[in-house]
């Protein structure tokens, strides 16, 4: 019966470690940013985001959250392709709880017109970076500004708030009204 017992405690201290995730997770994504575009690809002609323009933006509130993300890589059931997995963890209450996030890409070594452009240390850093920055995207909602959105062009302000301000002070700045 003591075993049993441990067992249901156990049971439930994950249940509460897992609404304690998600409530945070919903916090956390309610405070999270836009982040814009900050880099253009000339070969591709597209903006993005770079990583570092992410982890900026979204970091902080990742952390005052409670959450950890730690990264790997697996076997993909899928040919010429790279599983790359987020560990995200909430402490609370000494209290944690864990889920996996992952996606499959595909191995990165060609340019836009098929030839090789890269060594497959150089591509696989490549899909590396470029899945972290993708996870901590889907996982936390993160919306970037101007991304398409089923083929449909993205409504609303094309800049943050804080954006705007700095822009009005700089016209100002130059006595442009």
């Amino acid at each position: 019966k003591m075993k049993e017992l441990l067992t249901m405690a156990r049971e439930e201290e994950a249940r509460a470690a897992e609404h304690e995730f998600n409530a945070a997770m919903l916090l956390a994504q309610t405070e999270m940013p836009k982040v814009p575009r900050d880099a253009f690809n000339k070969h591709t002609k597209s903006w993005w985001a770079r990583i570092e323009q992410v982890a900026a933006k979204c970091d902080p509130i990742i952390r005052k959250h409670g959450f950890t993300l730690s990264y790997g890589m697996s076997d993909s059931p899928l040919d010429e392709h790279y599983r790359v997995f987020a560990d995200v963890t909430h402490r609370a209450n000494k209290m944690s709880f864990t889920k996996r996030y992952s996606a499959d890409y595909g191995m990165d070594v060609k340019g836009p017109k098929g030839e090789g452009t890269k060594s497959a240390a150089q591509g696989s850093t490549s899909v590396i970076t470029t899945a972290r920055r993708n996870l901590k995207l889907m996982i936390f909602d993160v919306l970037v500004l101007g991304m398409d959105q089923d083929g449909q062009p993205v409504g609303g302000d094309a800049i943050d708030a804080e954006q705007l301000k700095d822009l009005r002070g700089r016209l100002k700045a130059a006595n442009i009204t």
